[in-house]
């Protein structure tokens, strides 16, 4: 599983499991403005964020808009860039921190990770 080499994420949200759900993403640049769009798969996620693997780089601090495809639905979240490096295989992971949430978003995403967590 890869996981960010930051201690203090591990001990935030120890459990990252490794995931392989495609991802679409879009970058925002300034008021809002969409700077670039993608597809990409997750590698792993927590309640704090997810890993990345893409195509092209992205910028640091910037945020981004998700829609994650989970069972049967479509989880929308917000996040922001915290990380980018090329993976050695002409891709890029992105470490991706989520905004806060609640409610259903962050009820859904709970219950993403726990099915991940029982298999």
């Amino acid at each position: 599983m890869i996981q960010t080499k930051n201690p203090a994420e591990k001990r935030r949200f120890p459990f990252r499991p490794e995931t392989r759900n495609l991802i679409h993403f879009t970058v925002l640049g300034e008021e809002g403005a969409i700077t670039m769009q993608g597809m990409g798969r997750t590698l792993n996620i927590s309640l704090g964020g997810v890993l990345l693997e893409i195509h092209a780089p992205v910028p640091e601090g910037k945020k981004v808009q998700l829609s994650m495809g989970m069972g049967d639905d479509v989880l929308d979240l917000d996040a922001v860039v915290a990380h980018a490096r090329p993976s050695g295989k002409n891709t890029i992971y992105a470490g991706l921190s989520f905004l806060p949430m609640t409610g259903p978003k962050a009820k859904l995403l709970s219950l993403f990770i726990e099915q991940f967590e029982s298999e």
